[in-house]
């Protein structure tokens, strides 16, 4: 039995769209679309044949309303998911992840880091894995900074699933990280100086700031070709037999600002 809108009468199910008004309002004989009529994009409401937007079935949101059909919100279990739609939006640290769903899915989510080519990680990342999620969004924290990353999203139930990916770059700090690696190579007058660029860095590398005593070097071009990932620098004209302390950043804009912490090592030229 359906109930009248307005009234408290009830109808037989074969009493709607049957060319007579047996609800005082007539609203038994609205929306009557022909069953079958309905786009191979729609969805054909079981009791009043009235057609509805595919996308608009298992959305959460009761469509098919007359006489309390709800015939969209059943039988989602064995809907196929669609291709989620996802929505980055990074911090430098974190990010917020949230997807286009549908009910009665589940989801899992995977993040892994993305290779550089301009820094070889020493450990790469293992894939984190999230699983059998219940809501459409997902917040990644403890991630780092001036990064790119790989979220994926798989959307199951009982009818199928699907999936989406997307690349995302998280947020530069302040400064870059510090240097990496930092070694030295003498002669009698010079000390050549090689380290390995943060990786990630945390922030874009403008320059690198060595400083040798009072003297401060602002060097950008590497004259080493042999890695991508690491840096050299000589310093000339010192003195045989002395010792120096060398402190090396990176910058981010220039050699007085926005410079990671210093490395520092102690290195000793050789005889005349």
């Amino acid at each position: 039995m359906l109930s009248c809108a307005n009234t408290s009468r009830c109808i037989y199910h074969a009493h709607l769209c049957d060319g007579y008004n047996d609800c005082d309002d007539g609203i038994d004989e609205r929306y009557c679309e022909l069953p079958g009529l309905c786009r191979s994009d729609e969805f054909e409401c079981a009791f009043t044949g009235h057609c509805i937007n595919e996308t608009r079935r298992c959305d959460g949101a009761i469509d098919c309303r007359l006489f309390d059909d709800r015939s969209d919100e059943r039988g989602c279990a064995n809907r196929p998911p669609d291709v989620p739609r996802l929505t980055v939006t990074p911090a430098a640290t974190s990010a917020s992840v949230s997807w286009t769903w549908r009910t009665e899915q589940f989801f899992n989510v995977t993040l892994a880091m993305k290779s550089r080519e301009d820094c070889a990680p020493k450990k790469t990342d293992a894939v984190q894995h999230f699983h059998k999620l219940s809501t459409a969004k997902l917040e990644l924290t403890q991630l780092q900074a001036y990064t790119e990353y790989g979220v994926c999203v798989y959307a199951y139930n009982e009818g199928g699933d699907s999936k989406q990916c997307e690349v995302f770059e998280t947020l530069p700090d302040r400064a870059p990280g510090p240097v990496e690696e930092l070694t030295s190579s003498t002669t009698s007058t010079s000390i050549s100086l090689r380290w390995r660029k943060p990786c990630p860095p945390m922030a874009a590398i403008r320059g690198y700031r060595v400083k040798e005593a009072t003297t401060i070097h602002y060097v950008q071009a590497s004259e080493c070709s042999d890695s991508a990932a690491h840096f050299c620098h000589t310093i000339k004209e010192l003195q045989p037999e002395r010792t120096y302390n060398i402190e090396v950043q990176n910058c981010a804009t220039d050699l007085y600002s926005a410079c990671s912490v210093a490395e520092v090592i102690s290195v000793t030229t050789r005889l005349a």
